[in-house]
């Protein structure tokens, strides 16, 4: 039931609500493309659930999700789930980005840049920087 709500959620984003990255392509960046509309949907699902497990974070707390996992309040089992779920849509978003392009495959390094460039960042230096000015990457 997940998988198939989660398709639903992508398929309803309206695109017209969806911020960009604001970062520009950095020198050192390597832009491999732009993301297609339906990745950009996936972006943008990803980062509802990231919020929602940061609320839960910052709410309860590491412990109380470590420990939904022993206990079977209905609370801590939402916490649970939340945490379960933003992993999965990230991992799946990512995944994704690697599929569609595949040059990145290998790279120490992705990010998403404004005008929804997808680029493998240049050196690690670039990724300490990335982490200070609030920028999206994977690694």
């Amino acid at each position: 039931m997940f998988l198939r709500d989660l398709m639903k959620e992508v398929e309803d984003v309206d695109l017209t609500t969806v911020s960009e990255p604001e970062r520009e392509v950095e020198e050192g960046d390597r832009a491999v493309g732009v993301l297609p509309d339906w990745l950009k949907k996936l972006y943008a699902v990803y980062l509802t659930y990231e919020a929602k497990a940061e609320h839960y974070k910052k709410t309860y707390g590491w412990f109380t999700r470590m420990a939904a996992k022993l206990d079977e309040t209905e609370v801590e089992r939402d916490i649970w789930q939340a945490h379960k779920n933003y992993k999965f849509v990230k991992y799946l978003f990512w995944y994704s980005i690697e599929e569609t392009f595949p040059e990145v495959l290998g790279a120490n390094l992705i990010a998403l840049r404004k005008g929804w460039q997808v680029v493998i960042v240049g050196s690690i230096f670039d990724l300490f920087k990335s982490i200070r000015s609030g920028g999206f990457f994977h690694m």
